[in-house]
């Protein structure tokens, strides 16, 4: 389930733009609006501080979105459910499951291929 469906469920046309309500984001931001392309979700907000005094001139504002495999379920990257073993191994000797280390673990990950595959099934 993408982080689109979490929020809003799966009634919502897949394409239509949408705001994400004040008490479900942090206290620091101000508007947060979602478009949803099709093909990615983009985000766009406001943060609420004003920089004051001599540090104001030429303020900038940078913002960190955490990437880690933790975090795939937040942006729709996760892939739920199970994959029945046979099935597994199959993509396994395709080379469509790649084993690597992520933030410190060792995990599976489907390429695109068997994602399209067993999403079909």
């Amino acid at each position: 389930m993408s982080i689109y469906d979490r929020f809003f469920g799966q009634q919502r046309s897949p394409t239509e733009d949408f705001a994400i309500p004040s008490n479900q984001t942090a206290k620091e931001l101000g508007k947060v609006n979602v478009r949803n392309t099709g093909t990615e979700l983009q985000v766009q907000f406001t943060i609420l501080m004003e920089p004051q005094g001599s540090e104001a001139e030429g303020w900038r504002t940078g913002v960190a979105l955490d990437a880690s495999a933790s975090m795939k379920s937040w942006y729709g990257r996760a892939l739920e459910g199970k994959v029945p073993p046979d099935v597994a191994k199959d993509y396994e000797k395709r080379g469509w499951i790649e084993t690597r280390n992520e933030d410190g673990r060792t995990v599976k990950s489907f390429q695109k291929q068997a994602y399209e595959d067993v999403t079909m099934r």
